[in-house]
């Protein structure tokens, strides 16, 4: 699974581990680390969630007295990086010891643009990705889903398990993802 990403983006930041790669981790140095920190970590380039029952005026001031203090500063400009267009398809196919197999398949398909939802009637894009959301829910989105009972009930066992997995939301490019 986690050689995926790279094998879905090419020049996309997806394609680089959240953390980065171990030799980018292992020259990093303490100095690398607080401007990284520096740049990126401003309230502009940040987002407070709270779950619960809570109470909003308390969580409210909590959250301006312990974050209102931090300095502002605008998110540097992001480097735009268009993924180029895929012709045909990529494989990995990765041998090791293992008791068993383990099989990915991943799409590129749209991702939900913030404003999509407030355009009447919705463009196809939008159509795309409400759909593919139903297709993952009808697939993998509860007990007994479709790709659980065609592929792991007992009488027709191939596969111990069976998912899907589809992003929606995600800043840029998605993938529609099938796993067994």
């Amino acid at each position: 699974p986690a050689a995926m990403m790279p094998m879905g983006y090419q020049a996309h930041p997806y394609h680089r581990p959240i953390v980065g790669w171990v030799s980018d981790r292992d020259a990093m140095t303490p100095g690398d680390a607080r401007a990284f920190y520096q740049r990126w970590y401003t309230p502009a380039n940040a987002a407070v969630v709270v779950a619960g029952d809570v109470d909003v005026a308390q969580v409210r001031a909590l959250a301006e007295k312990t974050y209102g203090r931090i300095k502002t500063r605008p998110v540097p400009p992001r480097k735009p990086r268009e993924e180029p267009e895929q012709w045909g398809m990529r494989r990995l196919d990765f041998k090791a010891p293992a008791e068993q197999a383990f099989v990915n398949m991943a799409f590129k398909v749209p991702s939900l643009a913030a404003h999509a939802l407030e355009q009447s009637p919705l463009d196809s894009q939008t159509q795309d990705v409400l759909a593919l959301t139903v297709l993952s829910a009808v697939l993998d989105g509860y007990e007994g889903a479709r790709l659980d009972r065609a592929l792991t009930q007992p009488s027709d066992h191939v596969a111990d398990s069976a998912g899907s997995h589809y992003g929606l939301s995600g800043r840029g490019p998605q993938l529609f993802m099938l796993q067994g």
